[in-house]
Protein backbone atom coordinates (compact mmCIF):
# COMPACT_ATOMS: atom_id res chain seq x y z
CA UNK A 1 0.00 0.00 0.00
CA UNK A 2 1.34 3.39 -1.10
CA UNK A 3 1.73 6.39 0.80
CA UNK A 4 -0.62 9.49 -0.41
CA UNK A 5 2.32 12.38 -0.56
CA UNK A 6 1.02 15.34 1.64
CA UNK A 7 0.91 18.47 -0.59
CA UNK A 8 4.47 20.74 0.41
CA UNK A 9 3.57 23.91 2.42
CA UNK A 10 4.99 27.14 2.08
CA UNK A 11 4.60 29.64 5.22
CA UNK A 12 5.62 33.24 4.85
CA UNK A 13 6.06 35.07 7.92
CA UNK A 14 8.23 38.10 8.82
CA UNK A 15 9.06 36.33 12.76
CA UNK A 16 9.37 33.28 14.25
CA UNK A 17 9.82 32.91 17.80
CA UNK A 18 9.34 30.75 20.67
CA UNK A 19 6.94 32.88 22.42
CA UNK A 20 4.33 35.88 21.46
CA UNK A 21 2.21 37.36 18.99
CA UNK A 22 2.24 35.53 15.08
CA UNK A 23 5.88 34.68 15.37
CA UNK A 24 5.48 32.01 18.07
CA UNK A 25 1.61 30.54 16.15
CA UNK A 26 3.99 30.50 13.17
CA UNK A 27 6.24 28.13 15.28
CA UNK A 28 3.27 26.05 16.22
CA UNK A 29 2.15 25.23 12.48
CA UNK A 30 5.79 24.29 11.61
CA UNK A 31 6.06 22.26 14.38
CA UNK A 32 2.88 20.23 13.32
CA UNK A 33 4.09 20.25 9.99
CA UNK A 34 7.15 18.67 10.91
CA UNK A 35 5.13 15.91 13.16
CA UNK A 36 3.36 15.26 9.99
CA UNK A 37 6.40 14.99 7.41
CA UNK A 38 5.20 17.44 5.26
CA UNK A 39 8.12 19.13 2.89
CA UNK A 40 8.03 22.70 4.34
CA UNK A 41 9.19 25.71 2.91
CA UNK A 42 9.77 29.41 5.19
CA UNK A 43 10.12 32.77 4.03
CA UNK A 44 11.11 34.60 6.84
CA UNK A 45 13.19 37.91 8.02
CA UNK A 46 13.99 37.41 11.74
CA UNK A 47 13.89 34.30 13.74
CA UNK A 48 16.67 33.74 17.47
CA UNK A 49 19.47 31.47 17.50
CA UNK A 50 18.36 29.05 19.57
CA UNK A 51 14.85 28.17 17.15
CA UNK A 52 16.43 24.63 16.71
CA UNK A 53 15.68 23.98 20.13
CA UNK A 54 12.02 24.03 18.95
CA UNK A 55 12.01 22.87 16.15
CA UNK A 56 13.65 20.09 13.76
CA UNK A 57 15.40 22.97 11.12
CA UNK A 58 17.37 20.31 9.30
CA UNK A 59 13.69 19.03 8.13
CA UNK A 60 13.23 22.72 6.61
CA UNK A 61 14.01 24.53 3.86
CA UNK A 62 14.52 28.27 4.82
CA UNK A 63 14.72 31.30 2.86
CA UNK A 64 15.43 34.29 4.42
CA UNK A 65 14.54 37.92 3.29
CA UNK A 66 17.16 40.14 3.95
CA UNK A 67 15.05 43.95 4.44
CA UNK A 68 15.06 47.19 5.60
CA UNK A 69 12.63 47.55 8.74
CA UNK A 70 11.71 51.29 7.53
CA UNK A 71 9.76 53.20 6.15
CA UNK A 72 7.20 50.77 6.28
CA UNK A 73 5.49 50.77 2.97
CA UNK A 74 9.30 50.38 1.15
CA UNK A 75 9.50 46.89 4.02
CA UNK A 76 6.10 45.71 2.96
CA UNK A 77 6.75 46.03 -0.68
CA UNK A 78 10.25 44.20 -0.27
CA UNK A 79 8.34 41.22 1.82
CA UNK A 80 5.93 41.33 -0.98
CA UNK A 81 8.07 41.58 -4.26
CA UNK A 82 10.74 39.19 -2.71
CA UNK A 83 8.13 36.48 -1.31
CA UNK A 84 6.99 36.28 -4.86
CA UNK A 85 10.15 35.59 -6.62
CA UNK A 86 10.95 32.82 -3.89
CA UNK A 87 7.78 31.35 -4.45
CA UNK A 88 7.95 31.38 -7.81
CA UNK A 89 11.59 29.39 -8.14
CA UNK A 90 10.58 26.82 -5.33
CA UNK A 91 6.80 25.82 -7.46
CA UNK A 92 9.62 24.90 -10.39
CA UNK A 93 10.16 22.05 -8.31
CA UNK A 94 7.08 21.67 -6.70
CA UNK A 95 4.43 23.36 -8.56
CA UNK A 96 1.73 21.93 -6.40
CA UNK A 97 3.03 24.01 -3.25
CA UNK A 98 0.61 25.71 -1.30
CA UNK A 99 1.59 29.22 0.09
CA UNK A 100 0.33 30.19 3.24
CA UNK A 101 0.90 33.93 4.06
CA UNK A 102 0.92 35.52 8.13
CA UNK A 103 1.85 38.69 6.67
CA UNK A 104 -0.84 41.24 5.89
CA UNK A 105 -0.12 40.71 1.95
CA UNK A 106 -2.17 39.40 -1.09
CA UNK A 107 -0.13 36.56 -1.66
CA UNK A 108 -0.70 32.95 -2.25
CA UNK A 109 -3.15 30.45 -1.35
CA UNK A 110 -4.36 31.87 2.32
CA UNK A 111 -3.65 34.82 3.79
CA UNK A 112 -3.92 34.29 7.93
CA UNK A 113 -5.28 36.47 10.45
CA UNK A 114 -5.74 39.91 8.06
CA UNK A 115 -7.93 41.85 10.42
CA UNK A 116 -9.29 44.96 8.44
CA UNK A 117 -7.24 48.16 9.42
CA UNK A 118 -9.96 49.94 10.19
CA UNK A 119 -10.08 48.19 13.55
CA UNK A 120 -6.32 49.11 14.26
CA UNK A 121 -7.29 52.59 13.17
CA UNK A 122 -10.50 52.74 15.55
CA UNK A 123 -8.41 51.26 18.67
CA UNK A 124 -5.53 53.82 18.05
CA UNK A 125 -8.03 56.85 18.14
CA UNK A 126 -9.52 55.72 21.25
CA UNK A 127 -6.14 56.09 22.69
CA UNK A 128 -5.89 59.85 21.38
CA UNK A 129 -3.15 58.36 18.99
CA UNK A 130 -3.00 58.62 15.08
CA UNK A 131 -3.52 55.35 13.49
CA UNK A 132 -0.72 56.44 11.24
CA UNK A 133 2.78 57.34 11.86
CA UNK A 134 2.85 58.46 7.99
CA UNK A 135 -0.10 59.11 5.12
CA UNK A 136 1.56 56.72 2.62
CA UNK A 137 1.29 54.10 5.44
CA UNK A 138 -2.58 54.77 5.56
CA UNK A 139 -3.07 54.47 1.58
CA UNK A 140 -0.82 51.19 1.90
CA UNK A 141 -3.49 49.91 4.42
CA UNK A 142 -6.44 51.23 2.58
CA UNK A 143 -4.83 49.56 -0.46
CA UNK A 144 -4.21 46.30 0.66
CA UNK A 145 -8.30 46.19 2.24
CA UNK A 146 -9.22 47.45 -1.41
CA UNK A 147 -7.30 43.81 -2.55
CA UNK A 148 -8.90 41.64 -0.14
CA UNK A 149 -11.85 42.57 -0.89
CA UNK A 150 -11.79 43.32 -4.67
CA UNK A 151 -8.36 41.89 -6.18
CA UNK A 152 -7.06 38.44 -4.31
CA UNK A 153 -8.30 35.42 -5.51
CA UNK A 154 -7.33 33.34 -2.51
CA UNK A 155 -8.73 32.57 0.84
CA UNK A 156 -8.85 34.55 4.21
CA UNK A 157 -8.27 32.86 7.45
CA UNK A 158 -9.31 35.07 10.30
CA UNK A 159 -9.22 34.57 13.81
CA UNK A 160 -12.17 35.73 15.26
CA UNK A 161 -15.79 36.98 15.00
CA UNK A 162 -14.70 40.75 15.42
CA UNK A 163 -12.47 40.27 12.43
CA UNK A 164 -14.87 38.05 9.99
CA UNK A 165 -17.92 40.79 10.83
CA UNK A 166 -16.22 43.60 10.34
CA UNK A 167 -14.97 42.12 6.86
CA UNK A 168 -18.27 41.70 5.53
CA UNK A 169 -19.50 44.71 6.53
CA UNK A 170 -16.55 46.72 4.50
CA UNK A 171 -17.91 44.65 1.68
CA UNK A 172 -15.85 41.10 1.41
CA UNK A 173 -17.51 38.36 0.29
CA UNK A 174 -18.74 35.80 2.93
CA UNK A 175 -17.49 32.82 1.02
CA UNK A 176 -13.98 34.60 0.72
CA UNK A 177 -13.29 33.98 4.49
CA UNK A 178 -13.51 31.74 6.62
CA UNK A 179 -12.72 31.71 10.79
CA UNK A 180 -9.89 29.16 13.08
CA UNK A 181 -8.97 29.94 16.61
CA UNK A 182 -5.53 29.93 18.00
CA UNK A 183 -4.69 26.65 19.09
CA UNK A 184 -4.09 26.03 23.10
CA UNK A 185 -1.79 23.13 24.01
CA UNK A 186 -3.70 22.12 27.38
CA UNK A 187 -1.44 19.15 27.50
CA UNK A 188 1.03 21.92 28.30
CA UNK A 189 -1.30 24.63 30.14
CA UNK A 190 -2.86 22.92 33.37
CA UNK A 191 -3.55 23.60 36.71
CA UNK A 192 -1.04 22.99 39.59
CA UNK A 193 -1.69 23.55 42.90
CA UNK A 194 0.40 26.45 44.34
CA UNK A 195 -1.03 28.33 47.61
CA UNK A 196 2.62 30.70 47.01
CA UNK A 197 0.24 32.36 44.39
CA UNK A 198 1.38 36.26 44.68
CA UNK A 199 0.71 37.61 41.47
CA UNK A 200 -1.46 39.82 39.67
CA UNK A 201 0.14 39.32 35.88
CA UNK A 202 0.10 41.47 32.62
CA UNK A 203 1.88 40.85 29.65
CA UNK A 204 3.09 42.59 26.86
CA UNK A 205 5.68 45.27 24.74
CA UNK A 206 3.35 48.49 24.41
CA UNK A 207 2.19 49.81 27.28
CA UNK A 208 -0.57 51.73 25.83
CA UNK A 209 -1.79 49.19 23.41
CA UNK A 210 -1.80 46.18 26.42
CA UNK A 211 -3.33 48.50 28.96
CA UNK A 212 -0.47 48.42 31.25
CA UNK A 213 -0.26 51.60 31.90
CA UNK A 214 -4.30 51.30 32.91
CA UNK A 215 -3.21 48.48 35.15
CA UNK A 216 -0.51 49.94 37.19
CA UNK A 217 -3.05 53.28 37.47
CA UNK A 218 -5.43 51.00 38.77
CA UNK A 219 -2.75 48.94 40.95
CA UNK A 220 -2.10 52.77 42.18
CA UNK A 221 -5.17 52.89 44.26
CA UNK A 222 -5.66 49.21 45.14
CA UNK A 223 -2.61 47.88 46.11
CA UNK A 224 -2.89 48.78 49.98
CA UNK A 225 -6.07 46.42 50.18
CA UNK A 226 -3.80 43.57 48.77
CA UNK A 227 -0.60 44.02 50.55
CA UNK A 228 0.28 40.14 50.10
CA UNK A 229 0.17 40.58 46.27
CA UNK A 230 2.22 42.01 43.72
CA UNK A 231 1.66 43.11 40.43
CA UNK A 232 3.81 41.49 37.80
CA UNK A 233 4.63 42.73 34.33
CA UNK A 234 6.54 40.84 31.87
CA UNK A 235 7.83 42.43 28.99
CA UNK A 236 11.28 42.96 27.51
CA UNK A 237 10.20 46.66 26.16
CA UNK A 238 12.78 49.16 27.41
CA UNK A 239 9.75 51.71 27.47
CA UNK A 240 7.54 49.61 29.66
CA UNK A 241 10.05 48.90 32.19
CA UNK A 242 10.68 52.73 32.56
CA UNK A 243 6.74 53.52 32.73
CA UNK A 244 7.23 50.78 35.80
CA UNK A 245 9.86 52.39 37.40
CA UNK A 246 8.46 56.26 37.32
CA UNK A 247 5.22 54.47 38.73
CA UNK A 248 4.58 55.17 42.21
CA UNK A 249 3.27 51.71 42.82
CA UNK A 250 5.27 49.68 45.38
CA UNK A 251 4.75 46.23 44.77
CA UNK A 252 5.30 45.88 41.54
CA UNK A 253 8.28 43.94 39.56
CA UNK A 254 9.57 43.31 35.94
CA UNK A 255 9.89 40.24 34.29
CA UNK A 256 11.48 38.78 31.14
CA UNK A 257 9.84 36.88 28.71
CA UNK A 258 10.25 33.27 28.89
CA UNK A 259 9.06 30.22 26.51
CA UNK A 260 8.34 28.66 29.42
CA UNK A 261 5.43 31.35 29.82
CA UNK A 262 3.03 28.52 32.38
CA UNK A 263 5.23 29.41 34.90
CA UNK A 264 4.16 33.00 35.15
CA UNK A 265 0.32 31.32 35.04
CA UNK A 266 1.49 28.82 37.70
CA UNK A 267 2.47 31.46 40.46
CA UNK A 268 -0.54 34.15 39.41
CA UNK A 269 -4.04 34.72 41.43
CA UNK A 270 -5.13 36.87 38.51
CA UNK A 271 -4.08 37.41 34.69
CA UNK A 272 -4.79 40.86 32.76
CA UNK A 273 -5.66 41.54 29.67
CA UNK A 274 -7.33 45.42 29.11
CA UNK A 275 -5.61 45.59 25.64
CA UNK A 276 -6.73 48.06 23.46
CA UNK A 277 -6.58 46.02 20.49
CA UNK A 278 -5.75 42.48 20.29
CA UNK A 279 -5.66 40.30 17.15
CA UNK A 280 -6.39 37.00 19.65
CA UNK A 281 -5.27 36.94 22.97
CA UNK A 282 -3.37 33.66 23.24
CA UNK A 283 -2.52 34.61 27.18
CA UNK A 284 -6.10 34.12 28.01
CA UNK A 285 -6.63 30.89 27.08
CA UNK A 286 -3.05 29.84 28.21
CA UNK A 287 -4.19 31.57 31.64
CA UNK A 288 -7.45 29.69 31.85
CA UNK A 289 -6.40 26.17 31.17
CA UNK A 290 -3.66 26.79 33.93
CA UNK A 291 -6.86 27.80 36.10
CA UNK A 292 -6.40 31.42 36.40
CA UNK A 293 -9.08 33.76 35.96
CA UNK A 294 -8.86 36.46 33.43
CA UNK A 295 -9.28 40.45 33.59
CA UNK A 296 -9.91 41.30 29.26
CA UNK A 297 -11.48 44.04 27.69
CA UNK A 298 -13.68 43.88 24.85
CA UNK A 299 -11.07 44.40 22.41
CA UNK A 300 -9.51 41.47 23.03
CA UNK A 301 -11.16 38.55 20.53
CA UNK A 302 -10.62 35.55 22.83
CA UNK A 303 -12.87 37.61 25.46
CA UNK A 304 -15.53 36.02 24.21
CA UNK A 305 -14.24 32.65 25.87
CA UNK A 306 -14.99 34.28 29.38
CA UNK A 307 -18.86 32.98 29.60
CA UNK A 308 -19.17 32.95 33.33
CA UNK A 309 -17.85 34.69 36.53
CA UNK A 310 -15.94 31.71 37.28
CA UNK A 311 -13.60 32.51 34.38
CA UNK A 312 -12.86 36.17 35.27
CA UNK A 313 -14.73 39.38 33.75
CA UNK A 314 -14.69 41.30 30.51
CA UNK A 315 -14.76 45.25 30.60
CA UNK A 316 -15.76 47.58 28.06
CA UNK A 317 -13.40 50.24 28.87
CA UNK A 318 -14.22 53.21 26.23
CA UNK A 319 -12.02 55.57 28.12
CA UNK A 320 -8.59 54.27 28.00
CA UNK A 321 -7.26 56.79 30.55
CA UNK A 322 -10.65 55.74 33.06
CA UNK A 323 -9.19 52.90 35.93
CA UNK A 324 -12.38 52.78 37.69
CA UNK A 325 -13.83 49.43 35.75
CA UNK A 326 -10.69 47.44 35.85
CA UNK A 327 -10.74 48.55 39.46
CA UNK A 328 -13.97 46.75 40.36
CA UNK A 329 -13.18 43.78 38.08
CA UNK A 330 -10.00 43.71 39.82
CA UNK A 331 -11.65 43.83 43.21
CA UNK A 332 -14.24 41.24 42.16
CA UNK A 333 -12.08 38.99 40.32
CA UNK A 334 -9.85 38.15 43.69
CA UNK A 335 -12.58 36.96 45.16
CA UNK A 336 -12.67 34.40 43.67
CA UNK A 337 -12.58 30.77 45.02
CA UNK A 338 -8.68 29.21 43.89
CA UNK A 339 -9.49 25.53 45.13
CA UNK A 340 -8.20 22.65 42.83
CA UNK A 341 -12.01 22.59 41.75
CA UNK A 342 -12.37 25.87 39.85
CA UNK A 343 -9.51 25.63 38.22
CA UNK A 344 -10.18 22.26 36.95
CA UNK A 345 -13.44 23.69 35.60
CA UNK A 346 -11.42 26.52 33.99
CA UNK A 347 -9.33 24.20 32.29
CA UNK A 348 -12.00 22.23 31.30
CA UNK A 349 -14.11 24.71 29.71
CA UNK A 350 -10.47 25.48 27.37
CA UNK A 351 -10.60 22.19 26.22
CA UNK A 352 -14.04 21.73 25.49
CA UNK A 353 -13.90 25.14 23.82
CA UNK A 354 -10.56 24.03 21.69
CA UNK A 355 -12.50 21.18 20.91
CA UNK A 356 -15.72 23.02 19.76
CA UNK A 357 -13.89 25.42 16.95
CA UNK A 358 -11.50 24.25 14.16
CA UNK A 359 -8.39 25.90 14.81
CA UNK A 360 -5.39 26.89 13.31
CA UNK A 361 -3.31 23.38 13.58
CA UNK A 362 -6.04 21.41 12.61
CA UNK A 363 -7.09 23.31 9.44
CA UNK A 364 -3.63 23.90 7.93
CA UNK A 365 -2.93 20.00 8.63
CA UNK A 366 -6.00 19.34 6.02
CA UNK A 367 -4.95 21.91 3.50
Amino acid sequence: MTTKKLTPIILISMNIAPVGGVGADVLKCVRALCQQGREIHVIYAFMPNDIAKHIPIEKIHWHRIRMPKRPPVVAQTFIWMTSLAIIRKIKKASPNCKTICFERLPIGNYVVGAAPSSLWEQARKLMGLSPFSKLPFKYWLKGIDWSFRNYYSGSLVMYSERDLKRFIHEGGRPDHVSRVIIPTDTERFQPIQNYNRKYVTIIGLNAQHKGIDLALKAWEKIESKYPDLTLRVVTHASSVKKLVAQSPCQNVEVNDFIPQVENYYHSSRLVLMPSMYETWGNVLPEALACGVPVIASKAVPSSEIISADIYGEVINHDNPRDASLLIAAIEKTLTLDMSKENMLARHKHIKEFMHNNRDLISWLLNE
